[in-house]
């Protein structure tokens, strides 16, 4: 299950650069390779790949998301689908000035707490039965189908990226063959050891060692399995001390560290895709 800290952070600053457009009959944010500023090419360089983004709960519409595929296009010449397979039911981003303040101590703050609380649960309520993983994975397969044809056909390979409550069902998809490679950072509400153990495609997962979602026990586990599994499946799992679950998306640009574990994450992200994505 998510928990509240599913539904803290920061919004980041920027102006996304992709499109809107209707993908495999889903809304989707689809951002194509560019070239850096100051290159001497005035021709879009050639995509390495197709990345699929996994959003954490609040959506394909959330800024931190679109920015985080911008970079991904920018640095790797990926294309980068950030797809909505909420229908529009995305947890309200008012949920992240909320959530901090039911950790406040005092009177004032104390009388509040009901308030809060009830606040809370009428956001997270529809959510969370609406994009239950039942609901989630039979809108995912489709979409994800039809692009593995797309991805075929213009002789590219496929992955995916999952972030908190993407995090599952990338992992998920990691047991198929509809993807090359998997990436997930902090993901949410993993079935441990069997969700690990089907993993058959190379898969890199980014963690922070203050993860109350997966804590250091389920890292460890994770570990074991992965290595196990090395001979065939190739992994890479990185734990970012201090970090907590959501930094590698709603980190805190104004910190220092916070920010740097976030542009670290998103570099592992690249270099896995990177790697492992292959023109065909």
């Amino acid at each position: 299950m998510s928990c509240s800290n599913c539904f803290k952070g920061t919004v980041h600053e920027g102006t996304p650069r992709g499109i809107e457009a209707k993908f495999n009959g889903r809304d989707t944010y689809v951002v194509e390779p560019t070239t850096d500023p100051g290159s001497p090419s005035s021709s879009p360089p050639a995509v390495k790949g197709i990345v699929v983004i996994l959003s954490d709960a609040f959506g394909w519409k959330f800024a931190n998301l679109r920015i985080l595929a911008d970079e991904m296009a920018r640095k790797g010449q990926f294309r980068v689908y950030l797809p909505d397979f909420f229908d529009g039911r995305v947890a309200p981003l008012w949920l992240l000035d909320l959530m901090p303040k039911m950790e406040l101590s005092g009177f004032w703050a104390t009388l509040w707490k009901p308030y809060y609380g009830i606040r809370i649960a009428s956001g997270l309520g529809p959510f969370l039965i609406a994009n239950r993983p039942g609901v989630s994975m039979p809108k995912i397969l489709p979409f994800m189908e039809s692009l593995r044809d797309e991805a075929k056909q213009q002789h590219l390979s496929l992955g995916v990226a999952g972030y908190c409550w993407g995090g599952k069902p990338a992992v998920n998809l990691a047991h198929t063959e509809l993807i090359d490679c998997a990436f997930t950072a902090h993901p949410s509400a993993l079935a441990l050891p069997g969700e690990i153990e089907k993993i058959r495609v190379p898969f890199s997962l980014a963690i922070g060692d203050t993860d109350f979602v997966m804590g250091i026990k389920e890292v460890e586990q994770t570990k074991t399995i992965l290595k196990a599994k090395s001979d065939d499946v190739p992994s890479k799992v990185v734990v970012y001390p201090g970090a907590g679950h959501g930094f590698a998306v709603r980190g805190n640009p104004g910190n220092e560290k916070e920010k740097m574990q976030g542009i670290e994450a998103e570099d592992q992200a690249i270099e896995w895709f990177a790697a492992y994505l292959k023109t065909t």
